[in-house]
């Protein structure tokens, strides 16, 4: 009998593991995941963040690290294992993890990744995620945000509670034919989509905006707070199909970084899909530039 391997399985970072598994993540993982491994075996850790490890008899293999998010979304990191560990180590990782945030109600997992070609997005494929898009991160730096605002025949009404039905009829209209994350807006449920907004950065909701064009609601404009960087980010900006080729996302970007400049914010930034090359257009005649670049793969879980 002594000859039989002990079969693989995935559960908490023991305590006595705790600082190895650190390392293997320490060039990725933010401060505030630490809570998540607690100092003794019984401490309940950080209920919004797994640290999961991969286990062999007692000896520990590996580990991998999950975020979850309002939206029923998480990210996941890719799996770190010790020197000497393979291919079924991380996805034995992978898909424990998976089930798991399956269990605990989320609906779409994230991963970024560098590239398209690396052993990570290999393996993360393998695992049953999909490629969902490119996305370039863009700023507006200071200098480009304007100082009055910009002319315009829209109408921009900051969103109230009131409006809400108002918006989520507007976002679904937006999201017909879009060129943003379109194997992304065609899954999931507007509700969570809504979540996952109101959770990014600060949510103000005056930053909100429900645009109008001769009384009738044409798109809206979604930016967040983000005080620790002196910066406000554009969530999601979006036309209404009828009305697009107007020149109107110009006005769109351009009232956005007014409202930068009137919160007394330093940058505009934003993250765009490769493939939505209007939006590219417009970004690039008001003044973004880009400063990253990521792969974004997902996996839809039930």
């Amino acid at each position: 009998m002594s000859g039989l391997v002990e079969p693989l399985w995935i559960g908490p970072v023991a305590a006595a593991d705790r600082a190895e598994a650190l390392r293997l993540v320490s060039e990725e993982v933010p401060s505030e995941a630490e809570e998540a491994l607690p100092e003794k075996d019984e401490g309940p850790g950080n209920p919004h963040w797994l640290f999961r490890g991969a286990y062999r008899g007692q000896e520990f293999l590996g580990v991998q690290l999950a975020h979850l998010q309002p939206g029923r979304t998480a990210v996941i990191w890719p799996p770190r294992l010790k020197p000497q560990q393979g291919t079924e180590v991380a996805l034995t990782l992978v898909e424990g993890v998976c089930q798991e945030l399956a269990g605990r109600g989320v609906g779409l997992v994230y991963c970024f990744l560098g590239s398209d070609t690396g052993p990570e997005s290999k393996l993360m494929q393998v695992a049953g995620f999909s490629r969902l898009a490119q996305l370039l991160y863009l700023a507006a730096p200071e200098e480009e945000l304007p100082s009055q605002r910009p002319a315009s025949a829209l109408c921009f009404e900051p969103y109230c509670g009131d409006s809400r039905a108002r918006l989520v009829r507007i976002l679904q209209a937006t999201y017909i034919q879009t060129l943003d994350c379109p194997l992304l807006n065609q899954k999931r449920d507007i509700e969570d989509v809504l979540a996952g907004y109101r959770a990014t950065g600060t949510h103000r909701p005056e930053l909100w905006q429900i645009v109008q064009a001769e009384g009738e609601d044409v798109g809206c404009l979604l930016l967040t707070d983000h005080p620790e960087l002196e910066s406000l980010e554009l969530i999601y900006m979006g036309l209404i199909p009828s009305v697009r080729g107007r020149g109107w996302g110009m006005e769109l970007a351009r009232y956005a970084q007014w409202l930068t400049r009137q919160a007394g914010r330093s940058q505009l930034l934003l993250g765009v899909d490769a493939g939505n090359w209007p939006a590219i257009r417009v970004y690039a005649a008001v003044g973004f530039r880009q400063w990253a670049e990521r792969m974004v793969y997902g996996r839809f879980l039930g």
